[in-house]
């Protein structure tokens, strides 16, 4: 059963834990804490503990996995993307990670959509653009500089540039195109490459969904087609990865993963 707690944070960290009816860890609380408290809760979802928080103007969303892998999430009170990175060891993202995903949507699905769709997106994120065994930068957008300040000063390692976006991209739909060809773009090691690719094949897998592959069961915005995410698809087909040389690509189809309405009747 899905339990959950509420705690009031100040700014994006915790001021206390509610933990049998009592508050703990409470030592002083800011003006502006004070004015515009956080208020969280903490979702167990067997291996996956979604805790989410939300202002006046923001929010945070942190999924903590049983490998003790965190993935975290600022958003602007709208539902803007503002920044994100995985915390672990290496900054990976395993497969046993995005199969406990996949096993928290299908079982909590329905409770995460009615007490927060913006986690329920998170998660989803977590198990279809996350990729598997790379290093994921600090996704950062110049629209909260302090925020990106603090996670750049917290979470930079060596020879791991952040990856950074204005905001979370435009995209461009193309539903209209779904069972034609179409053209897919993306650049590798300098070069500029041009592709032909039948949108929405389910014999290849949906090309031009965002997201892995075709429709899940579990997955409620699950029919978005833009020309970004085709052009990642034919990049990750290319190159044999999902950031690395098609890094540009995948910080260009985050913006419909996240934000493009669903086609109607799409594979």
């Amino acid at each position: 059963m899905t339990k959950i707690w509420t705690v009031l944070a100040q700014g994006l960290g915790f001021a206390g834990l509610l933990v049998g009816g009592s508050v703990l860890g409470v030592t002083s609380v800011s003006a502006a804490a004070r004015v515009s408290p956080y208020v969280c809760e903490r979702m167990d979802l067997n291996a996956v503990r979604a805790q989410i928080c939300q202002g006046s103007s923001s929010a945070r969303i942190t999924l903590v996995y049983s490998t003790g892998t965190k993935v975290i999430s600022n958003y602007t009170e709208s539902g803007r993307l503002l920044d994100f990175h995985v915390d672990s060891t290496d900054r990976k993202f395993s497969a046993s990670e995005k199969a406990m995903a996949i096993s928290a949507l299908e079982e909590s699905e329905a409770e995460l959509l009615r007490r927060s769709p913006l986690a329920l997106r998170f998660l989803q994120f977590n198990a279809e653009m996350l990729p598997v065994g790379e290093v994921v930068p600090v996704f950062a957008s110049a629209m909260a500089p302090e925020v990106s300040s603090l996670h750049r000063g917290r979470f930079r390692r060596p020879n791991l540039p952040d990856a950074w976006f204005p905001s979370l991209p435009d995209y461009t739909m193309i539903c209209d195109w779904i069972g034609h060809d179409v053209m897919a773009n993306h650049t590798a090691a300098g070069n500029s490459y041009q592709n032909t690719v039948r949108v929405g094949d389910r014999d290849q897998e949906c090309r031009g969904r965002c997201g892995a592959g075709c429709d899940r069961a579990w997955y409620v915005w699950s029919r978005q087609y833009t020309q970004e995410c085709l052009n990642h698809d034919v990049c990750n087909d290319t190159v044999g990865t999902q950031l690395g040389e098609c890094q540009d690509e995948w910080i260009a189809a985050s913006g419909g993963y996240m934000s493009a309405p669903n086609c109607e009747n799409a594979p």
